[in-house]
């Protein structure tokens, strides 16, 4: 036999094994399918060689080498398409069409062939044997198939370039290194010299160990389970073998006794028997070999074994999930593990326990949708995580997961299933040893999983059982706090406290909502073992809080810097990591938020939001009734507080004290830093009161136009209350209302009343939202009060104005008021009516009119008597009342009151003292009897006398005629004087006579004024004496007044002197005045007739009897002469000593300095 021969039948037997060893493993994947079918081509390859090496004919020869050119063909696709499947690349149908085209093509080529493709067949001198003389079609037909050849060797140096672990890298090194030097030895069939040797059959001998190596060392396919049960049957086989040769050998003895025809059943029995024997050590056999050849998968099957026992009594999930991975690691020499659990209600798995794996996977989450949960769903079989890398359906998986399954370490996912449901993962990592895992590994693996997973499902079943009678218990003992909590604030500790021990939180956040202003009020946070905390204004967990109280949907999220909501710069500050925020609501209405927050990483469970939306349930309800009582007792405190601040405001009806009190019990009813009222005056409004900062109070007394306020304007116009959270916030405010502004919430209400503003009401507070609809509400009530209060204050002042000026009419008025009720009884008797009867009023209110004015006064024919009778206006007429000091003429109107419902309340008097203007018109008839009789007299004289001078014109008496001519010349100056004092008396009444001051010496006016009174001395032979200082000081008056002032009296005191009596002028300075005297000896005026000497005609009765002439109108032109100036003048006298007049007259004022002159004449004085 040569050696070609030996090779070919080498090579086939290595091809035969391996197709046997590939078989046995299974042909479910397509990798072994297209593998198997590539080994068979290989092993068609050899026996073809064989065949052409024992063929003794050309033609068999060729036939069995067009076999080996057919085989050779599908070699190529094969290869690419094992190497595509083993490397899980997608693999198109359009491939496997091209492929069987090409090779069918091949085929049909070869069966039709008539030399076109082996021209002839002849023995080679060196090999002897037949060697083909290929033509060009055959290198055509080889072309394709090396092509294949070659792509599938770039796919697998593809698949060694891209591999991760060294296990990959090896197996696919071996199958390069094969798959070259196979094709490099049918290479070698082209080169002439190396046709006749089997060098392509050593190749094919070398491509056969080195994948044999590959199997057994890498596991490329792994065949421990073929060699295992191998072993045992060898085991088996040696046994029976031995047993018949023990059964030949008694046979023979048995033969040698007796021939017989039962004897040749002998053997037949005994191999039989020892069949039966020898089956129950097969286990046996397989045991020890397992044991002393295959100690690792013996272990694994003991532990499998036990965990089945162990676990079917174990009901608490922690320690079977701890014992299972303890013993898992242990016995298969694992760096570690991890045990995925479905949760209930997600379906999402968790990782419920782990070893030797970081911290980090404990948060890791396999969602039900996840590739390697569907995958290990769908195939009921574990996967390797080098899958991973190379299925297409694991593309999808995200960078974060890739992270996480890089930190797992798992190499193999075993699926947990019951009942078809995959119920767990197990996730086993790489083994101390390097090596991979096994067709035994994953079947122990395999079957602890499917024995397992009943008892975990049961202990998982058993935790959710319990962890929910604790989750209740812990539920209704939360209730039961809650219920009986009753204060808001407590209530919300309450809630912050249940959210972080029941759900084992880090940090926990509660928080009210204010859903018609869109901001979070109240909070409440607690972080474990620190307690309570303020929650920041600007926060990660803030924002999380605020978006589910404005979207009412609950925020969940892992890792608050994935968060969209969420800015960067809040999330890189943010403690807490993992937030979930469930919204407090209450039939559709939000009323809050809470929130529980891990400062780790950390994946919330359905079960932890469940939890959560439960608490959140009761904390929704246990807060509502604590804002309900709140909101009760706030309402009854307010109420409370609204009737004092009624009470304590209704006090007084003083505006300003008024003013004063609102504003003190407002702090009562709201908190505010700045406060203020507003009175509306006209289209302005004053800031009548204010409370707060000094800037505040200074602005008190202020008025603001509402046209450059529109915010006031609003307020006025609109009469609607107004609330600003947030004044730097709100676009309605204009930046210059809110420039300089220190406030930040702001409240403002129109004061109105009956549908008319009064003003407004402000305040606020220097933090932003602190102010909600309850202020608003509160302040609104107060402002109501407030405003009915300052109304009644303003009529209150009106009425007081008005009834002041009423009575200040009434006091001034110098007509009688007198009103009195429907008995006629006296109610108002005002100045006027006091002056004209001479009655106080606080001896005649509340007497009967009649019993003070006389009985007259409701006469029928009286206007009060009339008023009484026809309940109307009684036009006013003259009558008769009885005063105190005697009859009073007046003149009397009288009206009947009644009310706004025409009932009548009383009378009212009105009425004047006409008794002067009575006497006044006596004395005007009296000045008229006067005055005619003065000029009467004089005028009668002179036409006497004229009428005897013309008598005795011509006669010649001339002493006659020149007396009857001085009696004429007399009453002509007496007329004259009369008629002069007229005039000037009535110049100095109307105020007509204009004061002219002069600088004056009073010496020499007194000497002029004596000269010109000479001939009157003379008749009454008076002396007349002047004590003038020779020093007087000038003084500033109008001459010709003064001389009227010293004439009269002068001229006064000589008419009343006696004859040969004396008369005194005496003339003294003081600091203020320059006081002149004028005094006579004579007759003196009676003491009663002192107060009437200044009236107009008055002439003292005496000086009548005693035939003194005179007009009763010198004292008059003096007394106005010296009140021009601004003096004084009085009398003394006593009858029969005569009388003292005593001018005082003001020196003036100096023109530069304003001040009295008392210097020289020479001194300039001007007018003031």
């Amino acid at each position: 036999m040569s050696l070609a021969l030996w090779f070919s039948v080498f090579a086939a037997l290595c091809h035969l094994i391996l197709v046997v060893l590939v078989a046995r493993r299974g042909m479910r994947l397509r990798a072994h399918q297209f593998f198997v079918l590539y080994l068979v081509t290989m092993l068609i390859w050899q026996v073809g060689y064989i065949a052409v090496s024992l063929s003794h004919s050309a033609s068999m020869a060729l036939a069995w080498y067009r076999i080996v050119i057919i085989a050779g063909a599908a070699q190529g696709f094969l290869l690419l398409f094992f190497a595509r499947a083993l490397l899980r690349l997608h693999h198109s149908p359009w491939h496997t069409l091209v492929a069987f085209v090409v090779w069918g093509g091949t085929v049909l080529a070869l069966a039709l062939d008539r030399g076109g493709f082996i021209l002839d067949i002849r023995r080679d001198p060196v090999s002897h044997l037949f060697v083909p003389h290929l033509q060009l079609p055959t290198m055509l037909v080889a072309a394709p198939s090396m092509g294949f050849l070659l792509g599938g060797l770039y796919t697998l140096v593809q698949g060694y370039r891209r591999a991760l672990s060294d296990l990959e890298h090896n197996r696919l090194r071996y199958l390069v290194l094969a798959t070259g030097i196979s094709i490099l030895g049918g290479l070698a069939n082209v080169v002439p010299l190396l046709r006749g040797f089997p060098v392509d059959v050593a190749a094919n001998i070398i491509c056969a160990l080195l994948l044999s190596y590959a199997i057994l060392r890498y596991q490329l396919l792994d065949i421990t389970f073929v060699v295992r049960r191998g072993l045992a049957y060898s085991v088996l086989t040696v046994g029976l073998a031995a047993a018949y040769l023990l059964s030949i050998l008694l046979f023979e003895r048995l033969a040698e006794a007796m021939v017989t025809p039962a004897v040749y059943l002998v053997p037949i029995v005994l191999a039989m028997i020892a069949a039966m024997l020898l089956r129950p050590w097969r286990e046996r056999a397989q045991a020890w070999i397992d044991r002393l050849l295959f100690r690792e998968q013996y272990d694994s099957r003991r532990m499998v074994q036990e965990l089945s026992r162990q676990t079917a009594a174990v009901l608490d999930l922690e320690v079977l999930v701890d014992m299972l991975l303890s013993r898992l690691c242990t016995t298969m020499r694992l760096t570690g593990a991890a045990l995925f659990l479905k949760e209930a209600g997600s379906e999402d798995y968790f990782v419920a326990a782990r070893r030797g794996v970081d911290d980090a996977v404990s948060s890791m989450r396999l969602g039900r949708d996840h590739p390697i949960v569907r995958w290990l769903q769908r195939s009921e079989r574990p996967l390797l995580a080098q899958d991973l890398d190379m299925q297409p359906q694991f593309r999808s998986l995200w960078g974060r997961e890739k992270e996480w399954l890089r930190q797992l370490r798992a190499e193999l996912f075993v699926p947990l299933l019951v009942k078809d449901a995959l119920v767990g993962i197990l996730a086993v990592g790489p083994k101390e040893t390097g090596e991979s895992f096994s067709q035994d590994d994953n079947l122990a693996l395999s079957t602890l999983a499917n024995q397992t997973a009943v008892a975990v499902e049961n202990a998982r079943l058993m935790s959710v059982t319990r962890a929910r009678v604790a989750e209740l218990t812990a539920l209704q003992e939360i209730g039961v706090r809650l219920v009986s909590t009753r204060d808001l604030p407590k209530a919300l500790t309450v809630v912050a406290e249940s959210g972080l021990k029941l759900l084992a939180a880090d940090e926990a956040d509660v928080v009210l909502y204010d859903a018609e202003n869109g901001r979070l009020t109240e909070s409440r946070s607690l972080v474990r073992d620190r307690g309570e905390h303020p929650l920041p204004e600007a926060s990660a967990v803030r924002t999380l809080l605020e978006m589910a109280a404005h979207n009412g949907q609950p925020v969940v999220t892992s890792d608050v810097r994935l968060h969209a909501a969420v800015p960067p710069s809040l999330a890189r500050a943010s403690e807490a990591q993992a937030v979930a925020v469930q919204p407090l609501k209450r039939e559709g209405r939000v009323i809050g938020a809470l929130a529980v927050a891990h400062h780790r990483p950390h994946t919330f469970s359905m079960e932890e939001l469940r939890l959560l939306a439960m608490l959140s349930d009761q904390a929704t309800l246990a807060i509502e009734n604590a804002q309900l009582l709140a909101s009760e007792q706030a309402k009854r405190q307010l109420a409370d507080t609204l009737r004092e601040v009624s009470r304590v405001i209704g006090s007084t009806l003083q505006l300003d004290l008024l003013l004063e009190l609102v504003l003190e019990q407002l702090q009562n009813v709201v908190n505010y830093d700045d406060a203020v009222i507003m009175l509306l005056r006209g289209d302005r409004l004053e800031i009548t009161n204010g409370r707060g900062s000094p800037r505040t109070v200074a602005l008190v007394g202020k008025e603001l136009s509402l046209a450059s306020h529109s915010l006031l304007r609003e307020l006025v116009r609109e009469r609607e209350p107004m609330l600003s959270p947030d004044i730097q916030a709100e676009s309605r405010w204009a930046p210059t209302e809110r420039e300089g502004l220190l406030l930040r919430a702001f409240i403002g209400v129109p004061l109105v009343v009956r549908d008319q503003p009064r003003g407004v009401l402000i305040v606020g507070r220097v933090e932003p939202d602190c102010y909600g609809q309850d202020d608003l509400q509160n302040v609104v009530a107060f402002a109501n009060q407030t405003a009915i209060a300052i109304e009644n204050a303003l009529l209150y002042q009106e009425t007081i104005a008005e009834k002041r000026k009423t009575e200040t009419i009434l006091r001034e008025t110098l007509s009688g008021i007198v009103v009195t009720d429907v008995d006629l009884r006296i109610v108002t008797f005002n100045s006027g009516a006091e002056a004209i009867t001479g009655y106080p009023a606080d001896e005649v209110i509340g007497k009967r009119l009649p019993d003070v004015l006389g009985p007259d006064i409701v006469s029928e024919g009286s206007p009060l008597g009339r008023a009484i009778a026809t309940g109307e206006r009684v036009p006013p007429q003259e009558t008769v009342i009885r005063a105190a000091n005697g009859l009073r003429d007046i003149l009397q109107g009288a009206v009947a009151l009644h009310d706004a419902n025409q009932k009548l309340f009383g009378y009212l008097l009105s009425f004047s003292d006409i008794t002067r203007l009575k006497e006044v018109d006596r004395l005007k008839t009296d000045i008229v009897a006067n005055v005619s009789h003065e000029l009467r007299t004089p005028l009668a004289s002179i036409k006497a006398h004229t009428e005897l001078l013309l008598d005795n014109i011509e006669g010649d008496d001339k002493a006659m005629r020149d007396q009857l001519l001085q009696v004429i010349d007399q009453e002509t100056d007496r007329l004259s004087q009369l008629i002069g004092d007229l005039l000037d008396l009535s110049r100095l009444e109307a105020g007509r006579f204009e004061v002219r001051r002069n600088a004056l010496r009073m010496s020499d006016l007194i000497a002029d004024v004596v000269r010109a009174v000479e001939v009157q001395r003379q008749r009454r032979n008076v002396t007349i004496r002047t004590e003038v200082p020779g020093d007087l000081p000038e003084i500033m008056a109008d001459r010709e007044m003064v001389t009227i002032i010293v004439r009269n009296l002068l001229t006064n005191a000589i008419k009343f002197s006696h004859q040969e009596g004396e008369v005194t002028v005496h003339v003294r300075p003081t600091e203020e005045h320059l006081e002149i005297a004028v005094t006579d000896r004579g007759l003196g005026i009676p003491e009663e007739a002192l107060p009437h000497l200044f009236q107009k005609f008055y002439r003292v009765r005496s000086t009548s009897e005693s035939g003194i002439e005179g007009t009763g109108l010198g004292l008059v032109l003096v007394k106005q002469a010296v009140e021009a100036h601004g003096g004084t003048i009085e009398v003394q006298s006593k009858v029969g000593l005569g009388s003292t007049f005593t001018v005082r007259l003001p020196w003036g004022r100096d023109s530069e300095n304003g001040e009295v002159s008392t210097g020289a004449s020479g001194n300039q004085v001007a007018d003031h």
